[in-house]
């Protein structure tokens, strides 16, 4: 299998992935053959898997998370957050806000975060981008945060175990109260 560099982060990827959308209710649903798939796979190579918790309502994450639970160093692991980003973009409406100007304002606010990088592809996306950097979010408004997806929690089965630093205590989870 060849490999190559995931832009500059100086990690290597297969030069194929695993889509693991069909493993579980979507598709296969035998728990078994999905985790065979997967480690044929990584036997073979590829060590970059996508999933997303929407796939199968969630099955396919916990089918993922439990064909790599030995193999996890070896896994470059990519995910996407339907759900939260749904119940997310409601409390921005709620705030008034813009969905990107409320994920800056809240990523800004973590104390272990330096800096939140943006990507605009236009100059109005940049001037957008900007103005939410002087926003505060009010302590309201990161509670209806945290209680999309609570400080801590492991949404992904396969980072079972793993504490982030930043997330040790509460005093750090906020710049301010």
């Amino acid at each position: 299998m060849d490999y190559r560099p995931l832009g500059r982060s100086g990690i290597k990827v297969s030069k194929f992935g695993l889509g693991t959308m069909v493993l579980g209710a979507w598709g296969n649903s035998d728990v078994d053959a999905c985790s065979r798939i997967i480690n044929k796979a990584l036997d073979a190579g590829i060590n970059l898997l996508d999933t997303a918790d929407v796939y199968g309502e969630g099955q396919n994450e916990r089918i993922v998370g439990l064909a790599i639970a030995n193999r996890r160093d070896e896994i470059v692991l990519c995910t996407k957050f339907h759900h939260a980003v749904e119940a997310l973009a409601m409390i921005a409406d709620k705030a008034s806000l813009s969905l990107t100007h409320m994920s800056l304002a809240w990523a800004t606010e973590h104390p272990a975060l330096s800096a939140a990088l943006i990507g605009p592809r236009t100059e109005s996306q940049l001037d957008d981008l900007l103005q939410a950097s002087d926003l505060l979010l009010t302590p309201d408004i990161l509670d209806m945060i945290d209680a999309v997806v609570p400080p801590g929690t492991t949404i992904n089965p396969a980072d079972l175990g793993w504490n982030p630093p930043g997330l040790t205590t509460n005093a750090r989870r906020r710049r301010h109260s």
